[in-house]
């Protein structure tokens, strides 16, 4: 009988551990997911420099080829080519933050999402303990009650002969 209850142990040990290495590869992934969404912002704020630099690299050479051909620049249908360039290449800085932080955000709820995962592990493997050791009491009182009937038998003075031979069969 102890074996079962050998068993039941070893299994109840195991799923703790289990349970506490797959508890530690969700902090780590939660902690990978959060150092992604950190690496995201840091490339799209990069990104977004680099693109007001090209607007303002593009707005230099179209004022340049503008006064180059004897138009003001600052007046007209010049202005509004100017004034043109520069709303689409801050559109286009403010495009790139915006998908950058949507990506950094998305992985923020993905690290929030593995360190919930990692609690509900946690949670698994101590309910693993909890349901083992129910099961370990239970069968030892099982089998105490199971000899306590096989003791009564033998103590109540009856012989082999009068378990086994019923009269009138």
């Amino acid at each position: 009988m102890c074996t079962a209850q050998a068993g039941t142990f070893m299994q109840m040990v195991a799923a703790d551990r289990s349970s506490k290495a797959n508890a530690r590869i969700m902090r780590q992934n939660a902690k990978m997911a959060a150092f992604r969404a950190e690496m995201v912002r840091n490339r799209g704020r990069m990104e977004e420099i680099h693109s007001r630099n090209r607007t303002k690299k593009t707005l230099g050479t179209a004022r340049t080829a503008i006064a180059s051909n004897g138009f003001a620049v600052d007046s007209g249908s010049a202005l509004d080519r100017v004034g043109d360039i520069a709303s689409a290449g801050e559109l286009d800085a403010l495009t790139i933050r915006y998908n950058t932080e949507m990506d950094a955000r998305a992985l923020e709820t993905q690290a929030g999402q593995y360190q919930m995962m990692a609690g509900l592990e946690r949670q698994k493997g101590k309910f693993s303990m909890l349901a083992g050791a129910t099961s370990i009491a239970t069968q030892t009182i099982e089998d105490y009650e199971e000899s306590q009937k096989a003791s009564d038998v033998l103590l109540s003075g009856r012989t082999v002969h009068e378990r086994w031979y019923r009269p009138g069969y």
